[in-house]
């Protein structure tokens, strides 16, 4: 945390670090780093909102919006603070400005508005700097979500830039206002679910005027959240001449962004570009599961030269697309498939001796990557792309093992805070939109799940700290309504364990024991936050809710009167089961899992609870039987099945029965991948003492079986990379493990726990 004097506007902060080893000798300085700050005044900014003069009469319109600035010298230095009400692109001089896209992102623009720090340096040069931003309705006013609406915030995008350059003769700014202009240019139209609309044959014309408009009174902020990026690039695994100017593309994975073409055709042919994630029996795309997303770019030609043919504004998630109305022949060398997502870098790596499990976590991966884009999506295909808080909060542990996500989920986190209602209810959805209401058991608890997870992995007290009084609202709220302390009142769209698998779970007890869990959790943070006297309360009141769900969901022999596998799994992962009664519960977990022939059947609450409740109760050998079934319903079974992404039904395709109902099935969701955090921290043993934060204190306890001759999980953590491998040879086992400078590890072997610091061990007759 940075402790110095306070900072100003665009100051620029140079700075370095050392460390000391434990004799107190001092390292050499690393190499300078810099940040620079951004305009923290209200005062700072001059720029006006400006948007086209005359509204276009057709839907999904692309504004383009101009002005020339003149410089006396080419700038020093040169910064544009640019932001919009939609979606926004910035030229400057013919070159896009940055790496970024979809910016300024999504947030609630009523509340809070993001912009972005670009550097114009290289870019302006003395004389005339032609400056130009393409504006589209983005998330701000079009279609988002599955309700058929569009401008859930506004109708007219709106542009805000304000260009700061230093020269020898001092600083000048140049702002929108009145003498920029607007008009219409190659790109016509732009939606994220209907897809992109470009007419080649048409210059940029903007001439007309523009007016001033009001933009908004939200609070203007950097975003802390990672831009949205090209992540990288994929070739077709093989592109099919269908015959009448159609080819079928395969990319060999499941993705989200577009494809880039190079196309030669006569001038004003239309070329257009479906997309799917996968194929029908008959071979075509199978598009019925995008519901009403149009999901189609269409480009008309200009010249038979070579054009390069992208959208801008606008991502699909796929991993087939069909180019229909092309004359010419498609060749690997002419589509890319360009894939996109906020730029958060990968931080674990997991393998095994089971190539199926590892294709599990490549799809794990491939599915956070698809789904984190400036919100923690539920799809990137159909109609609704949402940042559902249910999908999150079952993820977030996973989350954190496979990637860096502390700045994602700060950015989304303040996302779920705006969304709170004043009554302290969190939504099932942040941004709050499409439905009003407040959210369900499961959903709205991320609002505590999440933080708690993220400011422990990462060692972020200030992300506590901002969460803490929504935490403690969102328990208020519950319990203000059930001052009995079962969950039975308010509980909203109560959606229950979600697409499970023919087995009910009692929503009564879902619902107390998440009540339980938010507020154990919240009473953990107000405990690390110094706040003692909310801890205690808290405490005692999680305490009490617990008893009340031992008396009224738990009955002899530690079973439950719902007795399913999410049942089970949520009430020992919760620790609401008394000591004395685990192995009773855990057996009666794993007679239900018998009596289902060894699958599972839980639905998105129970899913990630489900192998760490297993183990917990000492039955690693039935988790990893559940791990590693290939038969319906299965982690594994979608694997068999030439999944590349994680489904968001258990039967989504089946052998049997074809396609579940298009109403709701997507094939990249992420909820069912939670059983990552499991791979990371039991199979591999990568785990961390649930009360040192930023994972200063780690236990390793890798659980090997018979089934798997080796496991190895990497993880870069926020003191560097953490590394547990265990090999079987016969009956023996060797572990290896890497302890990051910072670090402790307590080391769990067969003949006790073993305490080492920093650096490479190796153990043997770990089993």
């Amino acid at each position: 945390p940075y402790t110095g004097p306070p900072l100003r506007s665009r100051q620029r902060v140079d700075w370095t670090v050392r460390v000391w080893d434990e004799t107190g000798a001092a390292s050499e300085y690393a190499p300078g780093a810099w940040w620079e700050m951004g305009l923290l005044d209200p005062d700072d900014w001059q720029a006006a909102w400006i948007a086209p003069a005359e509204r276009s009469p057709t839907p999904s319109a692309v504004s383009y919006l101009h002005t020339t600035i003149r410089l006396d010298a080419s700038p020093t230095q040169a910064r544009a603070y640019a932001s919009a009400l939609g979606l926004y692109e910035l030229r400057c001089n013919g070159a896009k400005v940055g790496d970024g896209y979809l910016a300024p992102g999504w947030t609630d623009y009523n509340s809070r508005l993001h912009y972005q720090v670009l550097d114009l340096t290289d870019l302006l040069v003395a004389g005339d700097n032609h400056i130009e931003a393409v504006l589209a309705d983005g998330w701000y006013a079009g279609w988002v979500g599955f309700v058929g609406q569009r401008e859930h915030y506004g109708d007219t995008p709106q542009l805000l830039v304000q260009i700061e350059t230093e020269t020898a003769a001092g600083r000048e700014v140049h702002s929108t206002g009145p003498e920029w202009h607007a008009g219409r240019g190659p790109i016509r139209t732009s939606d994220m679910l209907l897809g992109e609309v470009h007419d080649h044959r048409s210059a940029v014309d903007a001439t007309a005027p523009v007016r001033l408009t009001d933009g908004t009174a939200a609070r203007r902020l950097v975003s802390p959240g990672p831009p949205v990026r090209m992540l990288t690039e994929l070739a077709p695994v093989s592109i099919t001449d269908m015959g009448g100017g159609t080819h079928r593309i395969d990319l060999g994975q499941n993705m989200v962004g577009w494809l880039r073409l190079s196309l030669r055709g006569a001038p004003g042919a239309t070329v257009t570009v479906r997309h799917a994630e996968i194929l029908d029996a008959d071979g075509s795309l199978y598009t019925e599961n995008l519901r009403a997303a149009a999901a189609t770019d269409s480009y008309v030609l200009a010249s038979a030269s070579a054009e390069i043919c992208e959208p801008v504004f606008t991502f699909h998630g796929f991993r087939y697309a069909e180019v229909s109305g092309y004359d010419g022949t498609l060749s690997t060398d002419d589509v890319v498939g360009v894939v996109i997502g906020s730029d958060v870098p990968q931080a674990g790596t997991f393998a095994c001796s089971n190539d199926r499990v590892n294709q599990l976590h490549s799809n794990i991966v491939w599915s956070a990557r698809g789904n984190f884009l400036e919100v923690p999506t539920d799809c990137p295909q159909r109609d609704e792309r949402l940042g559902w808080t249910g999908d999150a909060q079952v993820f977030v542990e996973t989350a954190c093992y496979i990637t860096d996500a502390a700045a994602f989920y700060t950015k989304w986190l303040r996302d779920l805070v705006d969304a709170q209602s004043e009554d302290g209810g969190f939504p099932d959805v942040a941004p709050r939109i499409v439905d009003p209401a407040d959210g369900a058991a499961g959903w709205a608890d991320a609002g505590t799940i999440v933080p708690a997870v993220v400011a422990h992995r990462y060692g972020d007290l200030d992300l506590l700290i901002a969460a803490y009084p929504a935490m403690r609202a969102w328990v208020n709220y519950v319990h203000d309504a059930n001052p009995g302390l079962l969950w039975l009142e308010r509980r909203n769209n109560d959606m229950g364990d979600w697409l499970n698998v023919d087995a009910e779970t009692d929503k009564d007890l879902i619902a107390t024991a998440f009540f339980a869990h938010s507020t154990r959790r919240t009473a953990q943070a107000a405990a690390t936050l110094g706040r003692v006297d909310d801890a205690v309360a808290l405490h005692a009141l999680a305490d009490r809710i617990g008893e009340a769900f031992r008396a009224a969901y738990l009955l002899d022999g530690g079973r439950l009167k719902t007795e399913t596998q999410s049942g089970y799994a949520l009430a020992l992962r919760f620790g609401l089961i008394p000591p004395a009664d685990v192995s009773d519960a855990t057996d009666n977990l794993v007679a239900d899992i018998e009596a289902h022939n060894g699958h599972l059947t839980t639905g998105f609450l129970g899913v990630n609870h489900l192998l760490p409740a297993l183990s917990l109760g000492g039955r690693h050998d039935v988790a990893y039987r559940l791990l590693l079934t290939g038969t319906y319903p299965s982690w594994l079974y979608s694997v068999e099945h030439g999944a590349t992404t994680i489904w968001e039904r258990w039967d989504g395709w089946t052998a049997d029965g074809g396609f579940q109902n298009a109403g709701m099935n997507s094939f990249n969701h992420y909820a069912f991948g939670a059983v990552g955090e499991w791979l990371y921290r039991t199979a591999a043993g990568i785990g961390f003492d649930a009360d040192v934060y930023g994972c200063r204190m780690l236990d390793i306890a890798p659980e090997p079986c018979d089934a798997l001759e080796w496991v190895e999980a990497t993880y870069n953590s926020v003191l560097g990379p953490i590394r547990s491998r265990w090999q079987r040879d016969g009956d023996a086992v060797t572990l290896d493990v890497d302890v990051p400078v910072g670090a402790e590890a307590r080391v769990h072997l067969s003949t006790g726990i073993v305490r080492v610091g920093s650096g490479r061990h190796r153990f043997d007759a770990a089993s």
